[in-house]
């Protein structure tokens, strides 16, 4: 059995790990003692491919898939896990969410500003009372004549101070659980009624920003639904199931 990389993974390795060399191993113990990375690191990720190693080509990224994206993550977590944190979560886990579940117009507007660090994203699933049971999720959604609003608390919330656009679980069958009652909307930074906490003071990956995520009568167009609805926890399980392969 051939463990080589093929010539195109060798080639994203070897600029990531320069990149990772200048720009990174220089300033990653001073990162942590300051509990935050500046948000150009990423923009410039973005620049030279390494946010968008994943992405489908049609969406400016460079189709290498999840072996591609681990290459990267590896190289990068060599000098700094923090920084490397931030990619699993921008693209793992906010940017597959989008390309899984998304339409064709979503997909059009995020994807390629999040191959390319134009926007940063974050995902919200996990909150303080539901622990690994991500099923018993409380925060809803509630259908309204001109969209949705939006009412709860998330937690551990990866990217969420620095980030322009949050997925976002919610329930919409209000009073039942199960599968087929949470869909995934689509906030953007700035919207009314989206409140961003400080970063959790953590023992470890502290430049990576970990924060609560509260929603109070946010208010958000019906458009912002992101795949169909009541199919966002069954969607958001395809997304961590890609990253546990």
């Amino acid at each position: 059995m051939n463990f080589e990389l093929p010539e195109d993974l060798v080639g994203i390795r070897d600029i990531t790990r320069a990149f990772a060399a200048d720009k990174i191993a220089p300033h990653a113990r001073k990162w942590d003692a300051e509990k935050w990375i500046p948000t150009e690191l990423f923009k410039e990720m973005g620049k030279v491919g390494i946010l968008g190693v994943a992405f489908p080509e049609e969406y400016g990224g460079a189709g290498l898939g999840l072996l591609g994206m681990s290459v990267v993550v590896e190289e990068i977590a060599r000098w700094c896990g923090a920084s490397a944190l931030f990619i699993a979560a921008h693209t793992g886990l906010c940017s597959t969410h989008i390309r899984i579940a998304a339409n064709d117009e979503q997909k059009k507007h995020w994807l390629p500003r999040l191959a390319t660090g134009e926007v940063i994203g974050a995902w919200c699933l996990s909150e303080p009372h539901c622990g690994t049971d991500a099923e018993a999720l409380t925060t809803r959604a509630e259908k309204t004549a001109k969209g949705w609003v939006l009412n709860g608390a998330k937690f551990w919330i990866t990217n969420g101070k620095r980030a322009d656009v949050f997925v976002v679980t919610a329930r919409t069958k209000t009073g039942e659980r199960g599968a087929r009652t949470i869909s995934a909307f689509l906030v953007e930074k700035g919207t009314p009624g989206l409140i961003i906490g400080e970063p959790e003071d953590k023992m470890g990956m502290r430049g990576s920003d970990t924060v609560p995520v509260n929603f109070e009568n946010c208010e958000i167009p019906a458009a912002n639904l992101c795949g169909e609805l009541n199919n966002g926890y069954v969607d958001a399980l395809r997304v961590l199931d890609r990253g546990r392969r």
